[in-house]
């Protein structure tokens, strides 16, 4: 596949589900001229430019390779229903079956919110239930796989251009390595330690308890700081890591080699995707305008079809009816311990690997042109905990997918690097170790989902879109008045009375 049929291709699985929303949900009369707008532009930034361009090609055997890291972790993510699903994935299904059964735009009869509108990022589940509804819904779950297996064959087709001599070390490692979860089975240790020399131990508002989640409590509500392994976003949202992975990628790559055009109308178009990817990509996007003089003022098309995305999806968002908690991490920390642990739990997540690329770089030089971003990315991670949203924290969960991927990129990177030039000693040894330690929480959990393939457990093999209310026993969801498992609906609502309900849509 040559690069430019690569670029085309990712940039209209970023669009088409814009394309299908302002089709669906907008006003004709405000949709039409959207859509042309966006095609026109379209065409004029990537097309035209992408077809005069004479590109690099991925041999044939590279693209099967590439398609099989593809096929595998599409299947074993429980996408298309062949292997059992994470938990998260009944909300999912439910939200496939209402796009696919029910009418554009999306109502709701529930009297409690006054008939609100479905309001989530659905641009992942758009192109599916565009095609369902024409094939009809028991061909979901192969219309999903096939969506979702040409997300992961793209993101994996951007990986082996960003890696370069050591592609297959990026292309390899990207969805397994995550933070040093494994270190934080030693909280105890560390209680220990920190009281070992006081008569009264110090009184502690955080509580780490697993090994992916901390818990900072400042007695009224809990506020976690929770950074989900690559693998568990993949399982758990799908619709969040294939857009916030591909984009990132895909625009890493641009940062990389300089090509800004197009580049902050791809940031635009993920805003459907995810609201928490857009934000996690606007430090990149920051570094691009001033690495870019400020490029995108000068092309007026592109910045019209920015206007034009932010503009219906902005609004589509802004009437989202409000749920989860929302405050600063600082408020939790009011002892010396839950200062202690905080830091604790940052170095576990990311400071352990910027501390130790320092120490290499410093004497071997091996960062180098990815210096810049990749501190970028270590600092965002920080600033970004800061804040917290979300019964289970989505803030940090979902904006640091973009900051998570380019470090990935980087320290995979590194560790090709490391092996050409067979630099063993001891600072190398303890980066391996610490890439090892990444690993190990995705390991064991794909190692749960592979233990109960075919089995009835918690993770259900028969969880599907076609018995979506059978499985909460909820008619959908906008229903918060019955079912044997109600869901905090708000979550997926938006309001009627809205600038949006009132005026936009349909």
């Amino acid at each position: 596949m040559k690069k430019s049929t690569l670029t085309l291709l990712t940039v209209s699985y970023l669009l088409l589900p814009n394309l299908i929303f302002l089709g669906g949900w907008i006003k004709p009369y405000w949709a039409i001229p959207a859509v042309g707008v966006l095609l026109f532009c379209f065409w004029k930034t990537f097309i035209i430019k992408v077809i005069a361009t004479d590109s690099e090609r991925i041999v044939i055997k590279h693209g099967l390779i590439l398609l099989l890291l593809a096929v595998f972790f599409t299947f074993i993510s429980g996408i298309g229903e062949y292997m059992p699903q994470h938990g998260d994935m009944y909300a999912h299904n439910l939200l496939f079956y209402d796009l696919i059964t029910q009418n554009w735009a999306v109502t709701y009869q529930n009297q409690v919110f006054k008939n609100p509108y479905l309001c989530y990022y659905i641009a992942y589940y758009l192109p599916t239930a565009f095609f369902a509804k024409s094939l009809g819904i028991e061909y979901a779950n192969e219309v999903s796989f096939v969506w979702g297996l040409l997300g992961m064959f793209l993101i994996f087709s951007w990986l082996y251009w960003l890696g370069g001599k050591y592609k297959w070390w990026v292309c390899a490692g990207f969805v397994f390595l995550g933070g040093l979860y494994f270190l934080t089975h030693f909280t105890q240790v560390q209680d220990t330690f920190l009281n070992v020399f006081r008569r009264v131990p110090i009184k502690s508002h955080i509580a780490i308890t697993d090994v992916s989640t901390g818990i900072f409590s400042n007695g009224i509500s809990d506020t976690r700081i929770t950074y989900s392994s690559q693998i568990i976003q993949l399982m758990a949202a799908p619709s969040q890591a294939i857009g916030g992975w591909l984009a990132t990628v895909l625009l890493l790559y641009w940062a990389k080699t300089k090509q800004f055009k197009g580049f902050f109308f791809v940031g635009a178009c993920t805003l459907l995707w995810s609201p928490f990817v857009f934000i996690g990509l606007l430090p990149l996007g920051i570094y691009v305008l001033f690495q870019s003089k400020f490029a995108i003022f000068r092309s007026s098309i592109e910045f019209l079809g920015i206007i034009i995305l932010l503009f219906f999806v902005g609004f589509y968002f802004q009437g989202h009816l409000q749920h989860g908690f929302n405050g600063w991490i600082f408020e939790a920390l009011i002892t010396p311990k839950d200062i202690a642990k905080y830091l604790y739990f940052e170095l576990c997540q990311v400071g352990f690997y910027a501390l130790i690329v320092y120490w290499l770089n410093s004497e071997y030089k091996l960062l180098a042109e990815w210096k810049s971003l990749f501190y970028l990315s270590v600092f965002t991670y920080l600033v970004l905990s800061f804040y917290h949203f979300g019964s289970v924290n989505d803030w940090v969960i979902r904006t640091a997918i973009p900051a998570n991927a380019i470090v990935n990129v980087v320290l995979l990177i590194i560790l090709g690097k490391l092996v050409e030039k067979r630099i063993f000693n001891f600072k190398s040894a303890i980066f391996i170790l610490f890439i090892a330690m990444g690993m190990y929480a995705t390991t064991i959990t794909l190692a749960h989902f592979v233990q109960v393939f075919g089995k009835e457990d918690s993770y259900r093999k028969f969880r599907s879109i076609l018995n979506a209310t059978q499985d909460r026993k909820i008619k959908n969801l906008g229903d918060n008045q019955g079912g044997e498992y109600p869901l905090n609906v708000e979550f997926w609502l938006g309001e009627k009375k809205s600038f949006f309900g009132k005026y936009l849509m349909k």
